[in-house]
């Protein structure tokens, strides 16, 4: 009942924040800005991950991936996607391709794998489902077209390292694997509340995710933070005295101070 308690306040003093937060993320809503001129999603862009997917692999037909991720308070997204619409050499370029639009809040598992921060984004792979490039930002339509093109020509020389382009993660199933905790941990602080509020409930009951956790605590950005602190309240015995909107000095300080109280074999709240 205590340890219920200690979890109640910290939550408490995080709710406000969590309204805003869950509903976007700080950090990818940096570069929502207003922008003129944005009207509807472009054709070209397509939605349905899997076959689109699909279609880019098939055998002696494959296609490099140029990914979009946007979100519907992004205006810059749908700036880019009128120009490719509206600019010939851009829709032409992009027609090279398999063009794919992901919602940020749909596929907290991409959004982690292509570290993306901000919108739009765009994660350039090529036909061996190897990534080439990341564009952050709003990119004008003649650079994107260049980019494009050259990740059509070159690309399949050019991978930095091989993605794994799948439907998206069945967050239970997740836990269940080997490397579990670490899957999970990736995902914090991305996505839709909902996905958001189950990977921190599958991490509160896996006990061997503080060791993960406890290191979180004093991460870059401030939604992985106070998702990573949620889990650990909820998981772990004493008191919580921690802020993730602190210095990160303090922050630090605070996160070895919890720590401190914490026993060697700490109790898991049921």
């Amino acid at each position: 009942m205590e340890n219920k308690r200690h979890a109640s306040r910290f939550f408490a003093t995080v709710t406000a924040w969590l309204i805003t937060v869950l509903a976007g993320g700080e950090a990818l809503a940096a570069e929502e800005v207003p922008a003129p001129g944005a009207e509807g999603p472009a054709p070209l862009w397509r939605s349905d991950f899997s076959a689109a997917v699909a279609q880019a692999r098939t055998a002696g037909a494959e296609r490099p991936l140029v990914l979009l991720f946007s979100g519907a308070k992004c205006s810059w997204c749908q700036v880019l996607k009128q120009d490719s619409r509206d600019n010939q050499d851009l829709r032409a370029a992009l027609g090279e391709v398999v063009p794919i639009e992901i919602d940020v809040t749909h596929r907290p598992d991409l959004v982690a794998m292509f570290a993306v921060q901000g919108l739009p984004t765009l994660a350039l792979i090529n036909r061996k489902l190897e990534l080439v490039r990341v564009l952050r930002g709003y990119q004008p339509p003649g650079e994107l077209a260049t980019a494009v093109r050259v990740l059509v020509l070159h690309g399949d020389n050019e991978g930095q390292k091989p993605v794994a382009l799948t439907a998206a993660a069945d967050l239970a199933a997740l836990a269940k694997d080997p490397d579990g905790v670490a899957k999970l941990a990736a995902l914090l602080g991305v996505g839709a509340p909902e996905s958001r509020a189950q990977v921190r409930q599958l991490l509160a009951g896996m006990p061997a995710a503080s060791a993960a956790l406890w290191p979180l605590l004093t991460h870059e950005r401030l939604t992985v933070r106070v998702d990573a602190a949620a889990a650990l309240a909820q998981t772990l015995a004493g008191p919580v005295a921690y802020d993730p909107f602190a210095a990160p000095s303090e922050r630090a300080a605070q996160a070895t101070a919890w720590r401190a109280q914490i026993p060697a074999h700490p109790e898991v709240v049921p």
